[in-house]
């Protein structure tokens, strides 16, 4: 190509030497490159350049008439007292019929500083002009520094009425940039919501604490944004009144707002950390007009009163708080939790009792009682209640256990036993071995684990049982893990470990790991799945429309076998998934090609190649071809131990 030859020739060559009238022509160059060498190489002749570059503007094409407004800019920024002289022409470009030369004539003016063009500026934003242009004259209005720009700032934003986010933003960003924070205060009362949230947002940026007097306002946005303010900045003189929201129910707020208003008040008290702070906490916990998350997150606060994480819990920013003594977060526990008990959402009750148990609240043991016995609550309500009650070491608690050893409930049943396990150590193996026998896979699997510890002589014995059955194959897949684990624990049945792992194919990478295929737990899975930093399935895996796009799609990946589920996870580079396959590709002319393969044809091939997209190759012009490694990286199977994999398997399977 005649140009790609012209254009390294003029980068090579420079443009010092060239004429006014050359260096006019290359501003209409197709290369960016070449346009802007011009433009400078302009601007650094000064005052002799400006009629050149002004004698650009009445012309039809608009890059060339750009490249020369910027550098008409660049110029007077050089001989300030020259300004007005050299952007006369700028001034008028505000009224060319081409939006783009009026944009950038906006912004040239307020980059260089020109307080003549605070009228023309001004004008723009009253008129009729597109919003690009209002949005490049609103900061360049801000750039000046003139005070009297806030008249029509604000009628921006009256009439703008939050129809574009941009203009509320150019207009914010530039009132912000006058530093007048007393000329602000003005606005609080203001009839128009548009003005008030934009007051809201400039007091943001000036971090003034007469922010919070949009706390009180009658509009859902102001509240909100006036609350994310103190609490994201933060604004801390102006916590305690957010703080004081949590006993507030006239708070304005609709389905868009109430969340972020409502976990920054709750953040805002767990922070100060004083009494009347807890007790709003357990407050906030009580209202019914809250979200359930936010209710659940006031107790989860009041859990984690004394031991504060050094995260913030709404921005995930490292703000570390000192440990503070319980008792505030304890007494305020013990005025609420009573009612919640009962709530009728799950997530709620569940951490009202895991606070009991906490703060060791033994005169709600009776409470507590009741529902580990009520067969008409949920399983995990009746779970928790117990674990509650085994904290205070209940006298009854034995009893208790006994009971709930034969209750419908498997999960239930399982922590009765772990509680009697632990009530009555070195006893209890009968239980055990009745659970090993006739249980559900989960009562077989908690058997297991409690044998690997029980003190009984007969544990052994019949552990290896299972380890012998383990090794003729004749055990379910579901518990293999678990014997193999239990035998481990057990020192005089080692041997049958190293056995089992002898017996293992030494040339099938997930062969290790094939006790991991059944049995887990896709609840614990799924937490893997999303929080587990190590692994980060979630930042290159999308389940539906959730996570990264570097690795293939989740959803459905259940249809799968759980052989293949395995692979994927320990042995990424045995399969890789269609659609992801790297291939590296020596062409017949020396060129090499690297990309992911996304069709093949008889003829072609397709790949998605980092630097030049999306390619079509003849596969007969290929001379070579190679198959990079998977995206997914090796090692899982020893960043995760074999019960996590297990979990994480299970979850996968549910992805049907």
């Amino acid at each position: 190509d005649t140009q790609v030859s012209e254009t390294q020739r003029l980068l090579a060559e420079g443009m010092s030497r060239r004429s006014d009238a050359e260096l006019v022509k290359w501003l209409d160059h197709k290369d960016m490159r070449i346009r802007r060498e011009a433009q400078f190489e302009l601007a650094e002749r000064g005052l002799a350049a400006v009629t050149t570059l002004e004698k650009v503007l009445p012309r039809p094409e608009t890059l060339p008439r750009l490249h020369a407004l910027w550098g008409l800019g660049q110029i007077a920024t050089k001989f300030p007292k020259q300004r007005t002289r050299i952007l006369k022409s700028v001034i008028a470009a505000l009224e060319d019929p081409d939006l783009e030369v009026q944009t950038q004539a906006a912004k040239v003016l307020g980059d260089t500083g020109h307080q003549e063009a605070f009228d023309p500026l001004a004008d723009l934003l009253s008129g009729t002009s597109a919003p690009r242009v209002r949005f490049f004259a609103a900061q360049s209005l801000g750039k000046l520094g003139n005070k009297k720009a806030v008249e029509p700032l604000v009628a921006l934003l009256r009439k703008n009425s939050e129809d574009d986010a941009f203009l509320r933003h150019a207009a914010v960003y530039a009132w912000a940039s006058l530093n007048d924070p007393e000329g602000v205060k003005r606005f609080v009362n203001d009839p128009s919501a548009s003005v008030r949230l934009g007051a809201t947002l400039v007091m943001r940026r000036l971090r003034q604490p007469e922010i919070a007097e949009f706390l009180n306002d009658a509009d859902p946005m102001v509240v909100v944004e006036a609350a994310r303010a103190i609490h994201d900045e933060p604004i801390n003189p102006a916590m305690p009144q957010l703080a004081a929201l949590a006993i507030n129910k006239d708070i304005p707020t609709n389905e868009n707002t109430a969340e972020a208003l409502w976990r920054r008040v709750v953040n805002a008290n767990y922070r100060i950390g004083g009494s009347a702070n807890a007790e709003a906490l357990a407050g906030m916990a009580a209202r019914a007009d809250l979200p359930p998350g936010v209710r659940e997150e006031a107790l989860q606060d009041l859990g984690g009163w004394s031991k504060p994480s050094n995260r913030d819990a709404v921005l995930g920013l490292w703000r570390p708080l000192k440990e503070r003594d319980p008792a505030f977060a304890r007494e305020a526990a013990r005025k609420a939790l009573p009612i919640l008990f009962s709530n009728e959402t799950p997530g709620i009750r569940i951490a009202a009792l895991k606070l009991a148990g906490k703060y060791e609240l033994k005169e709600m043991a009776a409470a507590l009682r009741t529902i580990a016995m009520d067969t008409a609550m949920d399983g995990a309500t009746r779970v928790e209640a117990l674990k509650a009650l085994a904290i205070f070491t209940e006298p009854s608690l034995l009893e208790l256990t006994g009971v709930l050893c034969r209750d419908e409930d498997a999960d239930l049943r399982k922590e009765a036993e772990n509680i009697e396990a632990r009530l009555l150590p070195g006893q209890g193996a009968e239980r055990w071995l009745r659970s090993l026998q006739g249980g559900t896979i989960n009562e077989r699997q908690n058997a297991l684990a409690r044998l690997a510890l029980s003190a009984d002589p007969s544990a052994d014995a019949t552990i290896k049982d299972w380890m012998e059955r383990l090794l003729a194959g004749k055990v379910p897949p579901e518990l293999e893990l678990d014997v193999l684990e239990a035998a481990g624990k057990r020192e005089p049945l080692n041997y049958l470990v190293r056995q089992f792992e002898e017996s293992l194919s030494k040339g099938n990478p997930p062969a290790p790991y094939r006790m991991a295929l059944a049995g887990g737990n896709a609840v614990a899975g799924k937490k893997i799945y999303m929080e587990r930093a190590e692994v980060s399935c979630v930042r290159c895996h999308k389940i539906g429309a959730e996570g990264g796009e570097v690795g293939p799609n989740l959803a459905g990946v259940g249809k799968q076998k759980r052989e293949y589920l395995l692979q994927a996870i320990v042995a990424p580079n045995e399969k890789i998934a269609a659609g992801f396959e790297m291939v590296i590709l020596k062409m017949k002319d020396g060129k090499i090609h690297a990309g992911t393969l996304k069709k093949e044809t008889s003829d072609i091939i397709e790949i998605i190649s980092p630097t030049d997209g999306s390619l079509n190759i003849r596969k007969s012009d290929i001379a070579e071809r190679q198959r990079g490694p998977s995206g997914m990286p090796e090692g899982f199977g020893s960043i995760l131990s074999k019960r996590e994999l297990r979990d994480l398997i299970e979850f996968l399977a549910t992805l049907k």
